[in-house]
């Protein structure tokens, strides 16, 4: 005869950027939460009988993750156009690869979430729990374990508990509520210089001048620095929702950016050899090719252009929205 298992493991995993591994296990009365990290164990005990309260909160990080790989599908589609035969191929795979990976995401995943257990001593997130649906799943059967600990709640009695707690809520003054910011002045500046750079951009798409390219140089690494700060900024202070997604979309802008410029760098490297130890003549080499004069380059600010004018435009009114 077999005998139960102790532990039995819950749906959902997470393994973030450090390489650490989250898991989920039910117990009999507890609810255990594993993470491995480095190659070591470690553990929180949750029971049944101490658990408050679960919160599921909506984020959109999958919504970020979605438009930046449509982008990603657009712009191989793009390169893929305007490329010769091997380069169709090479994009074209590409694009079918983020086109599976979004598709994988919107209908196999579904939104994102954040998910946290509360006990009368702690607040725990349960990191194993990042997709809505499966958070869902999992604490229905945390529900029906924590209420055989506790005893179920009668809807009488909830209700009763719901205005008891009404009753002593305290009144916010609404001069304190209009006064927190939703927006802030970096975000305001990210926008002004992805509008500046795409109108930098478009200039030079027709007219090649030193001295722009020089600016789109600045302008660009600007917009790299000022976008590191207003992410770090959205989550020190009250932020608009629309305004940190559209914040997390010009990250995978600019990561696009960056790496169709370094592409083209290490190109020009490989076709002018002796410019690797003179980078203001490669600065100048790459500053006199014509966006026409190659299809590949093209594509390059054809994307450049749209993404930076779009992000700054959007960023622009839902400031004045918000």
């Amino acid at each position: 005869m077999k005998t139960p298992k102790e532990y039995i493991r819950l749906p959902g995993k997470h393994k973030d950027l450090m390489g650490n591994y989250f898991h989920l296990w039910r117990a009999k009365d507890h609810l255990l939460s594993v993470s491995y990290r480095f190659g070591d164990e470690y553990y929180k005990r949750f029971y049944y009988k101490d658990i408050q309260t679960i919160i599921i909160r909506k984020t959109a990080i999958g919504k970020v993750q979605n438009g930046i790989m449509g982008g990603m599908t657009v712009l191989f589609g793009i390169m893929a156009f305007f490329t010769g035969d091997v380069g169709a191929l090479i994009f074209g795979i590409l694009a079918s690869a983020t086109t599976l990976l979004l598709f994988i995401n919107i209908i196999f995943h579904g939104p994102t979430c954040e998910c946290y257990i509360q006990t009368a001593v702690q607040k725990e997130k349960l990191k194993s729990l990042k997709f809505l649906k499966r958070a869902v799943k999992v604490t229905d059967i945390i529900k029906k374990l924590i209420e055989q600990a506790q005893g179920a709640i009668s809807d009488q009695e909830l209700n009763t508990a719901f205005k008891a707690t009404a009753s002593k809520e305290t009144t916010v003054n609404k001069d304190e509520i209009s006064s927190l910011p939703l927006h802030s002045n970096i975000h305001l500046a990210l926008f002004i210089l992805l509008l500046l750079l795409g109108l930098c951009v478009a200039y030079n798409f027709f007219h090649q001048t030193l001295v722009v390219s020089f600016v789109e140089l600045l302008l660009s690494l600007g917009a790299s620095i000022v976008m590191v700060m207003a992410l770090v900024r959205q989550y020190q202070i009250r932020i608009a929702r629309n305004i940190r997604v559209i914040t997390w979309v010009i990250l995978g802008y600019i990561c696009g950016y960056l790496a169709c410029g370094y592409a083209l760098f290490i190109f020009l490297l490989i076709k002018n050899p002796k410019l690797a130890n003179n980078q203001w003549e490669l600065f100048k080499t790459m500053a006199a090719l014509s966006p026409l004069s190659h299809p590949l380059l093209t594509g390059i600010g054809i994307f450049t252009i749209s993404g930076a004018l779009i992000c700054g435009i959007s960023g622009l009114f839902l400031l004045k929205r918000s």
